[in-house]
Order: structure tokens, then sequence, then C-alpha cells
């Protein structure tokens, strides 16, 4: 191990030993070596066995790739959760978890920064919605599992222990101090256009694409609400912009505390991540940039707020008669 890396394992992991437990002795129970190998380990006499990394990345929860890309600022380490035997309820528990995970931390950091950049609804903010977090969980399923093409929508399994986790992430989310949102104008009629296909395609009912759509119109409500009050219901803060530039994909960048994140959704509802300094000062870099190309919506420009929000029933409510009239005429 060079000696750069070996600084860096040694200061991450004395770091995260909780404050108020001796480190040592901490050291010396979880790898049951002697208070003389943990001296020899702290003074960098001697390194930390893979073996010995391994325990302590999973008992102090850090990883072992964010510090080997630390040894290197040309390097950048990015996860990505999945399943390596392709079960999507699992799978997309294991998603849900860490959002759990992460909003935890979220609500009890004493400094929290969020700055999205979103092109359609994120599953996080679909949690509080019944038919349209049901219908990510089946784009998630379709999309990505090999299933049939005529898997219907009726035909899928809704796991109970997923809608319980989407609602105890919902009760952090939900109250987060203050995020930062940059919308691309199409962030509604993406997710409209989805829901299409599938109606076209035969996967989806009439009564199940009036749910969904209905469902939709309520949230843009909502969101519409937020937007001119800046807040939510629970008193969280949003600042929202609405980008004159086309949004390529949804990104966020975090800061809880000393911790950051950048998180890149390039496979659908799941995203990939890193905690690298050089991908999270780039990718603020470029968010606030984009602000350049944007203009502040929330608590603000009521005129083009009412505009950009009106467009949005106008669109999801015409081409829906339209798509539904055209439907039953097909059908006489």
């Amino acid at each position: 191990m060079n000696d750069d890396l070996d600084k860096l394992l040694t200061d991450k992991i004395f770091e995260k030993i909780p404050s108020g437990i001796n480190p040592i002795d901490y050291l010396m129970n979880v790898l049951h070596i002697s208070r003389k190998s943990v001296y020899r380990r702290k003074k960098r006499e001697l390194p930390f066995s893979f073996e010995e990394i391994v325990i302590l990345s999973q008992e102090l929860d850090f990883s072992i790739e964010e510090l080997v890309a630390k040894s290197n600022d040309n390097q950048a380490i990015f996860t990505h959760k999945t399943d390596t035997l392709f079960d999507p309820k699992d799978t997309f528990i294991t998603m849900l978890e860490k959002y759990l995970d992460f909003y935890k931390k979220a609500a009890h950091a004493r400094s929290f920064e969020g700055v999205f950049t979103m092109n359609r609804i994120l599953l996080i903010y679909a949690l509080n919605s019944t038919h349209l977090f049901r219908f990510f969980y089946y784009m998630w399923v379709h999309q990505g599992y090999n299933t049939s093409s005529n898997f219907r929508y009726s035909d899928m399994d809704f796991p109970p222990e997923i809608l319980t986790l989407s609602q105890k992430i919902w009760e952090y989310a939900r109250n987060i101090g203050h995020t930062t949102i940059i919308i691309d104008e199409l962030v509604f009629k993406n997710i409209l256009n989805e829901i299409v296909y599938y109606y076209q395609g035969e996967l989806l009912t009439t009564e199940e694409y009036i749910q969904l759509k209905d469902e939709l119109l309520t949230y843009i409500k909502k969101v519409e609400v937020i937007v001119s009050l800046g807040k939510n219901e629970y008193g969280s803060n949003y600042t929202v912009y609405l980008s004159k530039l086309n949004i390529e994909s949804n990104s966020c960048y975090f800061k809880i505390d000393d911790d950051i994140e950048s998180s890149f959704w390039v496979f659908g509802i799941s995203p990939i991540y890193t905690n690298s300094h050089f991908v999270f000062t780039s990718h603020k870099k470029w968010i606030d940039s984009l602000k350049k190309y944007a203009i502040l919506i929330s608590q603000s420009n009521e005129l083009l707020q009412s505009k950009f929000f009106n467009e949005q029933y106008n669109y999801i409510t015409e081409a829906s008669n339209k798509l539904l009239n055209n439907q039953n005429n097909d059908q006489h």
C-alpha cells in the first residue's frame, strides 16, 4: 500500500469512530488484536490488512473505493445499486433503503445543501403519490428485468414492504430544510409521454390511464402551490428555477455536514453516485452555470409561473382528451 493511501485509510478509520468511544479499545474489540498492534497501525508502522479494512469499512460505513479515488485526483469511483440475481423487488428495496439512510442522515444533520436538475419527476418526489409511485415501480420491472412485452400494469405484484418503506422515506424527505431545483420545461410532459406509451401498447387499461393522468394533474397543482409559496406544507423551503435550456438528465449534488455526494440518473430511476470531491466540484460548477440560463420562479415571476403551469395543465388535458377520443373511435 502506498503512503498516501495508507494515510488516507488510517485518517478515515479514526475519523469515523464515533466520538465518546475510545478508538484504541474499539479497534482492539472489532479486529481482535492487541493494544500494541493498534498503536502500530495508528502510527502507520504496520498497515491494516485487507481483511481488517473490509471489516472496518462495513462497521464504520465508509467506502474503500472512495479512498482509492482520493489517492488519485484524476480518478473517481461511481456506485450503482443493483442485484446480481436481477430480482426487481429486492433491488428496488435496496435502492429505497439507500434513500432512507440518506434522508435520515440529512434530517439530523447540522447543515444541508441539496441541488437538483430535473427533466422528469424523480422517484423521491413521487413517494407520496399512490398511482405514480406504483407506475415508477412498474417501469422499473418492465424495462430492466427482461419481462414479457405483454406484461401489463395490472399483472404487477406491488409488494407491501415497498409501500411501507416509501412512506418511511417520505417522512424524512418532506422535512428537509432547503432544496434548490432547476426544472426542464418538459419535466411533466415527459412522464405523461411514458404513461401514454404504455397505454397505447395496451399495457394500461383506460381506467388505469385516467387514474395516472388525473393524479399527475393533482401532482402539478401541488407543485404550483409549493413554487408560489417557496415551501411545502411541512415548512421545507424550495428555490425553483425554470431552465430555458434542455436538461439532459436528472442529477443532484448534496452536502450533508462535511459529507458530499453527486448523483446522476442515467439508468432510469436508479442513479449512479460518487463521493469524489473532484466530481462534486465540477458538478456544482456546472449546475451553478446552468442557473444563468434559468429563471427563478419560486415566490417570484408570477406571470411566468402562471404561464408555465397553465401550459402543463392544457397540454396534459388536451393530449389526453385527444388520445381517449381516438381510442373510442378505433373501438367503434
